[in-house]
């Protein structure tokens, strides 16, 4: 680390932050970079000095004042022989690679030459300054011609650590990828995939699994099948019996951290790469599934098991993707859900849950679902280690798991836990529109229940505040069924006739709706005046909520269409809602009782 003392440093800051104006401070900078330029252009100046003074020109430089014309000061304090001159300098290397200077390829050659240093040190600190530049075609020159060369050598594995970083920068420019597609990145990922060094491995695969996605989103993954061969390999390794590496094992788990790396890599290959590498595995891929699943049931209820879920949850997500045999999915669902059994732990079971999801094919699944509802799905009060931390994202994986095992069968069932579910939570904005969004399309593809359906309105208008999907969908189905508008209408009367405060969502629902169907709303209400007072009543009771009070009064209007009998009793709303505290609402309601006084 730098020195932690620069007292000048620290006074120059509390003295900038203690400036009142903008002009004040401006001064104060301007003396300061007299100061440092005084400092930096001389010589004999002390080492310390010239550190603190690169120090306080990044300071200044945060503050959004230009320091390009001290490029040449920080580009000499990086080229010094002197580790600490040249670390101070080395950070300025983002401030000036990001501006048009003829000082790039200075900096790029300053790091070269570093990279090739006697010095690991500085070997080191080149690596680790070049891998947090900008991926331009510059830098990405550097470390195809220096970088590049230094893993082909036998080089330490730290070393190879630091230049695999830099690797990642390859995948982002022209001049990058192009080597990244060659046969000599191929020859050189084949060598470090066929190393027998966890930690190396380790650190490989944060490079590769930016390469696979790039390649994925690129569509040229089939230019690097042949990683997906080596990491079958790599599999087959460290789940062998020969496999011995005591400080790279957690609870006798043999690399946690790599071993989930490497299923994660798998999954991003198509299921037809997968299937194809392994017809010519040594060991099929199941059984390298069922062995980490096995890890699961080995020992006591301790870390050694939280250690092993995200193993065999990537594990899954491979496995479910591949035209295995229903023995196996059936196994592995029972290994699944004898863990509620006798842990009952939040994470085991958001385990669970998500496990659940990936074997939502399986018509036991669902089975396993309504048998565990109570298990599976929101903490009981009792539990006290369940926290309203937790809710939200056990509330997400509830829903995303009811929804993946929907099918015609079941489909009223699914609605009713995910309604009940719902209830139970006060639903953030994100939870809202994942229970619309996931209700909704159950609703279209599967429900033919009229009843089910006026139900999955009121709750959904209950509990989330945006329901124009939701009324789009509900006017779709009221004009195709007459017997549907009967039951809707008729359900919209009990809840406004009962007395009982309804909900934001809901009321919007009603004064979007009654208005398309006047005549049903008539036939049920059998006074068109008992709806606008009913509906009037339940207004008073959100007078904050500005958009529903707008909404009410479009229905007003609307509403007087119709049924011309209630003008007078919307007239003496209009000229309440005149002195309304929200101006926007004062203005509508002044500017309809003009129109009516015009029109009548």
């Amino acid at each position: 680390m730098l020195q932690a003392g620069y007292r000048g440093l620290t006074n120059f800051v509390t003295e900038i932050r203690d400036c009142k104006t903008y002009e004040s401070e401006k001064e104060r900078v301007s003396k300061e970079l007299e100061k440092v330029e005084s400092v930096l252009s001389d010589t004999k100046s002390k080492q310390y000095d010239r550190i603190k003074s690169v120090l306080k020109l990044l300071y200044i430089q945060t503050l959004g004042y230009n320091i390009s014309s001290f490029e040449k000061y920080c580009i000499n304090m990086a080229s010094s022989r002197n580790y600490l001159e040249k670390r101070a300098g080395y950070l300025t290397f983002p401030v000036f690679l990001n501006s048009e200077t003829s000082f790039q390829d200075r900096i790029v050659g300053i790091l070269q030459a570093d990279i090739v240093s006697s010095d690991s040190n500085i070997k080191w600190l080149a690596l680790s300054t070049l891998s947090d530049l900008a991926p331009t075609e510059t830098v990405c020159k550097a470390i195809i011609d220096s970088v590049v060369p230094l893993l082909t050598q036998k080089s330490s594995r730290e070393l190879c650590q630091r230049a695999f970083c830099c690797l990642s920068l390859l995948c982002w420019t022209e001049l990058g990828w192009k080597f990244l597609t060659s046969q000599e990145a191929s020859n050189l990922l084949q060598k470090f995939l066929g190393e027998k060094d966890p930690g190396l491995l380790t650190s490989l695969m944060s490079f590769l699994r930016q390469l696979i996605s790039v390649a994925k989103d690129a569509g040229q993954l089939h230019l690097f099948t042949y990683v997906l061969t080596e990491l079958f390999q790599v599999l087959t390794w460290l789940l062998s019996p020969s496999f011995e590496a005591s400080s790279y094992s957690y609870y006798e788990i043999p690399c946690p951290f790599l071993l989930s790396d490497v299923w994660k890599l798998i999954g991003q290959f198509p299921a037809s790469f997968v299937m194809e590498i392994d017809k010519h595995s040594r060991s099929p891929i199941s059984n390298s599934f069922l062995k980490c699943l096995s890890y699961i049931q080995k020992g006591d209820i301790s870390n050694r098991r939280n250690a092993t879920f995200s193993i065999s949850l990537e594990a899954l997500k491979v496995v479910s993707k591949l035209p295995q045999s229903q023995d196996l999915f059936t196994h592995t669902l029972t290994v699944v859900m004898s863990l509620i059994s006798e842990d009952v732990r939040p994470t085991t079971r958001y385990f669970v849950l998500r496990a659940l999801k990936e074997l939502s094919f399986l018509p036991e699944t669902w089975t396993s679902i309504q048998r565990n509802f109570h298990i599976l799905l929101p903490f009981a009060p009792s539990e006290t280690e369940c926290t309203i931390q937790d809710e939200p994202l056990w509330f997400d994986q509830s829903i995303e798991l009811l929804s993946a095992v929907c099918n015609a069968h079941n489909v009223e069932q699914v609605i009713d836990h995910m309604l009940r579910i719902t209830s139970l939570f006060s639903l953030s904005s994100s939870q809202q529109s994942l229970i619309m969004e996931k209700c909704l399309n159950i609703t279209q593809s599967f429900l033919r229940d009229e009843e089910k359906l006026v139900a999955v309105v009121v709750v959904l208008s209950s509990v989330c505040q945006d329901v124009e999907e939701l009324v789009k969908l509900l006017l779709t189905k009221l004009e195709i069924s007459q017997s549907l508008r009967r039951k809707c209408f008729a359900k919209f009367y009990e809840l406004l006739t009962r007395g009982v405060l309804l909900e934001a969502g809901l009321l919007h629902v009603l004064l979007l709706v009654f208005p398309t169907y006047p005549s049903h709303s008539y036939d049920v209400f059998h006074n068109a005046e008992d709806v606008v007072m009913l509906l009037y009543r339940q207004m008073r009771c959100h007078e904050n909520l500005i958009d529903l009070q707008s909404c009410f009064l479009t229905f007003l209007m609307k509403w007087i269409q119709y049924f011309p009998e209630t003008t007078d009793v919307v007239l003496k709303i209009f000229k309440r809602y005149a002195t309304h505290q929200d101006l926007e609402v004062q203005n509508r309601a002044c500017e309809y009782m003009r129109f009516i006084s015009k029109v009548g």
